[in-house]
């Protein structure tokens, strides 16, 4: 049994300054220990706790959406039975967004032992499985999603999020056979989102650092390279005769 004296004088010797140390704390206290009296510093890491999970971001919206809906399911084509369905699909909420259903997916998705606040998920797209069409949550800008260093770019969200269910299956199922003694190396979590998801007009894109070959998945090719020349503003060379036509 823990002492509460010796307890509260190791934080009594602690000084705790930094909002995100305090944070840190928070993060560690059971429901259980919030709701009751509790030395100070950590009486303020729990309401610091309590007020980043009331700030509204695109996070909140995802948090508050429903997983694992039959509708999740249904659009994008898996197998509810399948063992590896559940982790596979655990991106994809099914939400509202300015009163209609939208599924709702966390690019930076919390791994399955996280107790995530809202502030941790940055980056949420919002789909429509009827039209396909996708927009980022809380941003109108139009932008480019680098999820890895593939060389993919999707501006068809089906495909991309096929090709992300994909890999979180496969993760699973290599994660299963290293629980079963039958895979030596200990795996990493990650994500699982590969490639760079389109959102919005491509030729309004600001574009980052790129690999030497891009493959293009649900936008013509010819779009791309001419919107990447012309944002990398190259200089252009002209003669006499054709600046007079132009």
């Amino acid at each position: 049994m823990t002492c509460p004296t010796a307890a509260t004088f190791t934080l009594d010797k602690i000084e705790i300054t930094d909002r995100e140390t305090l944070l840190e704390i928070g993060r560690g206290l059971t429901a259980v220990n919030r709701a009751i009296s509790m030395h100070p510093k950590l009486a303020q890491a729990a309401a610091i706790i309590a007020y980043e999970k009331q700030k509204d971001c695109p996070g909140k919206a995802w948090l508050q959406a429903k997983p694992f809906h039959p509708a999740i399911y249904r659009a994008l084509k898996v197998d509810r039975d399948d063992p590896a369905a559940a982790y596979a699909c655990l991106p994809f909420r099914l939400g509202l967004m300015n009163g209609e259903h939208r599924i709702l997916a966390a690019i930076d998705c919390p791994k399955v032992s996280d107790d995530p606040l809202p502030a941790d998920i940055e980056t949420v797209v919002a789909w429509d499985p009827r039209t396909n069409a996708h927009s980022i949550v809380g941003d109108g800008q139009d932008r480019l999603i680098v999820c890895s260093n593939s060389d993919d770019l999707f501006a068809d969200f089906f495909a991309f999020a096929r090709q992300w269910i994909e890999s979180r299956a496969i993760y699973f199922e290599r994660r299963r056979m290293q629980k079963d003694n039958r895979w030596v190396h200990p795996l990493p979590e990650t994500t699982g989102a590969a490639g760079m998801l389109l959102c919005g007009d491509v030729r309004a894109v600001r574009w980052p650092q790129l690999p030497e070959t891009i493959r293009c998945v649900g936008i013509d090719p010819k779009a791309v390279n001419s919107a990447i020349f012309r944002a990398a503003r190259l200089p252009r060379a002209w003669t006499n005769d054709e600046r007079a036509v132009a």
